[in-house]
């Protein structure tokens, strides 16, 4: 939802009252004739920016779709589950193999060079 309000191209002015039942207007025919053009205007005026909003709205709404939370490329859930489980295969290889690494420098014998045999 969205809620929009602007005071930019706004129009107000008193050109009359009514009493007892009838309407008096406080302002000549010319003066009258001058709003009616400048609301006009600004009519136009705020169409153009109705539409110009809307189209903005429109491919903010159609390209937030396509992406993710933190602004990269949207992927659905089977492809992120997939994405997922390698990065989790490929991170438990890297630890298992710097484990194997750790125990190998742990067993060699560092004056002869040569891995020791554990019995």
């Amino acid at each position: 939802m969205v809620g929009v309000r602007s005071m930019g191209l706004a129009l107000e002015s008193v050109i009359g009252f009514e009493s007892g039942g009838k309407e008096f207007c406080l302002v000549p025919e010319y003066q009258l004739k001058n709003l009616v053009e400048v609301s006009n205007d600004r009519f136009k005026e705020n169409t153009k920016r109705i539409e110009k909003f809307r189209m903005l709205l429109r491919t903010e709404s159609e390209s937030s779709e396509k992406r993710s939370k933190d602004g990269g490329e949207w992927e659905d859930a089977q492809v992120r589950r997939k994405r997922k489980k390698a990065e989790g295969l490929k991170k438990a290889q890297i630890m298992k193999q710097s484990a194997k690494e750790d125990t190998t420098l742990l067993d060699e014998d560092p004056e002869s060079g040569f891995l020791e045999q554990n019995t």
